[in-house]
């Protein structure tokens, strides 16, 4: 009978069907020895990863992945099922009988007799009351008591606050979550070079746990921002890898400043692309588009930088230094030499001397003042 119910493919009879192989797998004579020797602490972490793998599926949309990992997610929940039954704990069922109550209780709008025309607000402070009934049944006298120490640092961190604000313990403005921050950062910068490893960790978590604080009064989810943060980091990085490889230098044998004078990371932009911008409306000619005059002037640089960075074919060079722009850099030495050859053949070496002489400090003046703040 078994055998016949694990190849049945009937939709009525699917979740029978995995709870059966988790069975099978776990068979101390026939199963899979890997599933065997597993217990709740060493499938933990799958747990964990299969979890974060399902939000991952939702953040890109990919339906189809998504399938596979909610199956992975409920595999999970079964398998941990399975090892309850066989210590003599509880069985699926009783996990999915305690879910279902769990919702009817909490849901009295839905599946009791009370109004349906509650607001939102007032079936959040119902449920809040649903909740910390339950809590009291265990014995969670505590505010805090109850917030899931397995969460991850920063939901846990959110969490608690948010506990100890509904009993008063909270900063009545966001200022003074900023004015905190201030003063951590502060304590950090002294601690990292007088204080041990361990004093400098506490100072970290200390600010980590205010900027935690500052989301929650700015109503911002910080595991969300967190992870748009990184997805930033990770496509301005990727540009940035993508602009060393047209220079055909590995990104480990670049530079480290040049990773910062881009400023891709700071602001994201990337160089115009020559060949969308050779035809275009600003474009003079097939290569002009793509000259250093287009390369932005690397970001958080002191008023005098910029007015070198402003000076033409100079200032132009340097820029491309910035970004590692060979095929720029030789070719601009081309044009300057060729400019020089030219000039000292119309108009001798000290007209040439003369007019570099006068080029360079008036021009400078007027970036100085365009640039000056």
């Amino acid at each position: 009978m078994s055998d016949d119910l694990i190849r049945d493919t009937r939709p009525e009879v699917q979740m029978d069907r995995l709870l059966e192989i988790m069975r099978r797998l776990r068979d101390p004579d026939s199963g899979c020895p890997w599933d065997i020797e597993q217990s709740f602490d060493t499938i933990a972490p799958y747990t964990i990863e299969e979890a974060y793998e399902v939000a991952d599926a939702i953040a890109r949309d990919d339906m189809a992945d998504l399938k596979g990992e909610l199956g992975d997610l409920l595999f999970q929940s079964v398998f941990h099922a399975q090892m309850a039954e066989e210590a003599g704990h509880f069985s699926f069922a009783d996990v999915a009988r305690t879910m279902s109550d769990k919702m009817v209780a909490r849901h009295p709008h839905v599946f009791g007799a009370d109004n349906r025309e509650k607001s939102a607000e007032q079936q959040t402070r119902d449920w809040e009351a649903v909740k910390a009934a339950e809590r009291a049944r265990r014995g969670e006298t505590r505010t805090l008591d109850g917030v899931a120490i397995g969460l991850p640092a920063l939901l846990r961190a959110l969490k608690l606050q948010k506990r100890a604000a509904r009993v008063g313990f909270d900063w009545p403005q966001v200022t003074q979550v900023i004015d905190k921050i201030a003063e951590e950062s502060r304590e950090l910068a002294e601690a990292r070079d007088s204080l041990s490893a361990d004093d400098i960790e506490d100072e970290m978590g200390d600010l980590l746990f205010v900027m935690a604080n500052l989301a929650r009064h700015l109503d911002v989810d910080p595991e969300a921002a967190l992870r748009r943060a990184n997805a930033k980091f990770q496509r301005r990085f990727e540009a940035i890898e993508d602009a060393l490889a047209q220079t055909a230098r590995p990104p480990a044998k670049a530079p480290s400043t040049r990773w910062t004078r881009s400023g891709m990371l700071r602001s994201g932009r990337k160089r115009p692309d020559c060949g969308s911008l050779a035809h275009s409306a600003h474009g003079r000619g097939p290569y002009l588009p793509c000259m250093s005059i287009l390369t932005p002037i690397p970001p958080a640089q002191p008023w005098y930088a910029r007015a070198f960075y402003r000076l033409p074919v100079i200032g132009w060079l340097a820029r491309d230094l910035a970004f590692g722009d060979q095929d720029n850099i030789w070719y601009f030495l081309v044009i300057v030499l060729t400019a020089v050859i030219l000039s000292v053949a119309a108009w001798g070496l000290p007209a040439l001397v003369m007019i570099a002489l006068t080029y360079v400090p008036v021009h400078m003046a007027l970036m100085v003042i365009l640039a000056r703040p």
